[in-house]
């Protein structure tokens, strides 16, 4: 007998996103993880720095921000050597356009599909 979850694909890939080389913060470039829609499982931020940040969005391209991207997370840490998690459940979080992150001060591990 099948369960509620039968037919929900599970994050099987994996990738880690380090900072972006900015001396303010300001990133505007973010890592292209997909080029297609995908779906977004969880976000791991590790902080390296004081008030390190991630943003995940959806976008046609890497460049954010645009009238087309759409946050789908965005986690901050205040304190370096700490770090959160967001898991966003079984099913996840079904991007419109392509997956990216912009990371400030650590690195990101993203759990997701495609």
């Amino acid at each position: 007998m099948e369960g509620p979850n039968a037919g929900l694909r599970r994050c099987t890939k994996t990738v880690e996103v380090t900072s972006c080389n900015s001396s303010t913060g300001e990133c505007t470039t973010g890592t292209n993880i997909t080029s297609v829609p995908a779906i977004l499982c969880s976000v791991q931020l590790i902080a390296t720095s004081a008030n390190a940040w991630v943003e995940v969005f959806s976008s046609p391209d890497d460049t954010e921000p645009g009238s087309d991207t759409e946050i789908v997370a965005e986690p901050g840490v205040a304190t370096a050597g700490n770090s959160v998690n967001h898991y966003f459940g079984e099913a996840g979080i079904l991007t419109n356009e392509s997956l990216n992150a912009i990371v400030v001060g650590g690195r990101a591990i993203i759990h997701y599909d495609d």
